[in-house]
């Protein structure tokens, strides 16, 4: 997991951020060290322009799980990736409707066009009803309503890995679209 959501066009210090420090689970938060505190401010810092920046180290923060810096950080960013990055952050954490409420406020972001969905595989695990078939573009509201079906589920779970390799792929076009602006 941890070499699958790296890009090889991402600065070295990030893509080395990510491997030493790990992926953390789709779904649960936790406080990280003061070492992984700075590392995140450092990376985010280099991006230079303060809006972007702090929307970096939101999901960073997300990244590596924790959802509480990336909260206040996601609050604070009133660009559509910051709203976005608050959404990704409520659904990570159970709040549905609230992460869906951030989704809309965001609006729709070109990011999300390189999202690959499995249709075949979607109606394989949740049934024709949560197909996304015939939508253009990715719809976030979407993959919230299948975080809702599994956010209780154990982590290993074939349902529950298709969710996060997607959720993954959602925070990789976001990351890759804030790296290369």
């Amino acid at each position: 997991m941890k070499q699958w959501i790296v890009q090889e066009n991402w600065p070295v210090e990030l893509r080395k951020f990510l491997i030493e420090f790990g992926v953390a689970p789709v779904s649960g938060t936790h406080r990280v060290s003061p070492i992984v505190v700075e590392k995140v401010r450092a990376l985010s810092s280099s991006f230079g322009q303060a809006g972007r920046a702090s929307s970096i180290e939101s999901a960073l923060y997300l990244a590596v799980g924790d959802l509480e810096r990336s909260h206040e950080i996601s609050q604070a960013d009133h660009s559509a990736f910051g709203s976005y990055l608050h959404g990704i952050m409520h659904r990570r954490e159970g709040d549905f409707s609230n992460a869906d409420y951030w989704f809309h406020r965001a609006g729709r972001l070109n990011s999300l066009s390189g999202i690959d969905v499995d249709e075949a595989e979607v109606r394989q695990h949740f049934g024709e009803s949560f197909s996304p078939k015939g939508v253009q573009s990715f719809d976030p509201t979407w993959l919230t309503s299948l975080h809702r079906e599994v956010f209780n589920l154990p982590q290993e779970t074939a349902k529950v890995q298709m969710v996060n390799q997607l959720s993954w792929q959602e925070w990789r076009q976001i990351a890759n679209d804030l790296i290369a602006r």
